[in-house]
């Protein structure tokens, strides 16, 4: 359904590694709210020095005890409003799992079911496991995390601050550096700037066949699929200009012109026996991911058929801290490019757990009229049949 690569994807492997400097972390933090979840009375030396960390790198830290207090709501409601306002969610269990809300959960508990809802980047931190003081629920709580995410224990405040302190710096390198997929190629860039219809991409290439591929689209001015992960679109390669700034890599930056659409292959908006386009796409996407059987038995003609956008990847073998934005980019390109949604926010991948991954996408779909309402957003989740 959408424009399929002729030879396998080629992979930057080594951009996986980069980080930032400490001032661009401090610029993406600055726009960041932290929520950290704890039981307060017991783990007070942990807050403080998450407290530190957050601040350190110059991120918001949202706590009860400092920030949340003195408010005209239930203490329930107000965790519930701090998980809301923050980006970025910081779980310290302890042995004591807490006091039962009228939701049946702890406040720590709640706040991390929230955090999961709104797809919230989780920091979990555990200490204490197993111990003989650990209540049975805490134990029980822990047990679930460790089966969806990659959780980290910890040994004294001093260490949860330095964690804490590498994970903010991970994320920020993650989030802050895109990948975009031009043509066969998938590549981390530094910046992605627009102004008609004219694109320029910018990143450090360390990988010299997808250097040599990128001056081959630029000597043909050949026209490729291009997508990043707020959107996807033709575009043709106008100018790839070099700049070699060490031995191991070389500065790139990437001038496109976007083509016109030639508008949408396979399902598009059609209704077919009661089905809708929307249920017919939630429903192909459920099979080609997680190996659901939701499609109905007659293909009609092959129109029916399970959609993977991961299917390219599948034996990449991409780093854990570059496998989220890819998968928002390859997402993102297979529903917006089809004209199936307008927006696709949030992906939310787990860490793999013994063979298995969790996905959690939504999206906005396509407005089929112009003056026609905002439709709700679409949510999908499962475990992935690759990786």
């Amino acid at each position: 359904m959408f424009a399929e690569t002729s030879f396998p994807l080629l992979f930057d492997r080594q951009s996986s590694g980069v980080q930032l400097d400490a001032a661009a972390v401090r610029a993406w933090a600055g726009g960041q709210h932290v929520f950290v979840s704890s039981l307060i009375t017991d783990l007070r030396p942990e807050r403080q020095a998450a407290r530190i960390a957050i601040e350190s790198v110059g991120a918001v830290p949202v706590m009860f005890e400092h920030d949340l207090g003195a408010q005209d709501v239930s203490a329930e409601r107000a965790y519930v409003d701090g998980v809301r306002q923050s980006a970025i969610y910081v779980g310290i269990f302890g042995p004591r799992y807490g006091v039962r809300l009228p939701s049946g959960r702890s406040a720590t508990h709640d706040e991390l079911v929230e955090a999961e809802a709104l797809g919230l980047r989780l920091c979990i931190f555990t200490t204490g496991y197993g111990g003989p003081s650990m209540d049975r629920e805490q134990r029980d709580l822990i047990d679930g995390l460790r089966n969806l995410y990659t959780t980290s224990s910890y040994d004294g405040p001093e260490d949860l601050r330095a964690r804490l302190v590498r994970r903010l710096t991970d994320l920020a390198a993650e989030e802050v550096l895109p990948w975009v997929r031009l043509g066969r190629l998938l590549i981390r860039v530094n910046s992605i700037a627009a102004s008609g219809d004219t694109v320029a991409i910018a990143g450090t290439v360390f990988d010299r066949t997808i250097l040599a591929e990128l001056r081959a689209y630029s000597e043909r001015r050949e026209t490729v699929a291009y997508a990043n992960h707020l959107e996807a679109f033709d575009a043709q390669v106008i100018q790839v200009a070099t700049n070699v700034t060490s031995a191991t890599s070389t500065d790139v930056t990437v001038t496109l012109q976007r083509q016109a659409s030639q508008g949408h292959s396979g399902l598009g908006r059609m209704q077919v026996n009661n089905l809708s386009a929307d249920e017919i796409v939630t429903r192909s996407l459920s099979d080609g991911l997680f190996g659901t059987s939701l499609l109905p038995q007659e293909r009609w003609g092959g129109i029916w058929r399970p959609e993977n956008p991961l299917a390219p990847i599948a034996d990449l073998s991409i780093p854990e801290r570059s496998l989220r934005p890819v998968i928002q980019v390859l997402i993102t390109e297979f529903l917006i490019r089809n004209g199936h949604a307008s927006a696709v926010a949030p992906v939310v991948v787990g860490p793999d757990h013994q063979g298995a991954r969790s996905l959690r996408l939504s999206w906005t779909p396509a407005r089929q009229y112009v003056n026609s309402a905002e439709p709700d957003p679409i949510s999908l989740a499962g475990n992935l049949r690759h990786r």
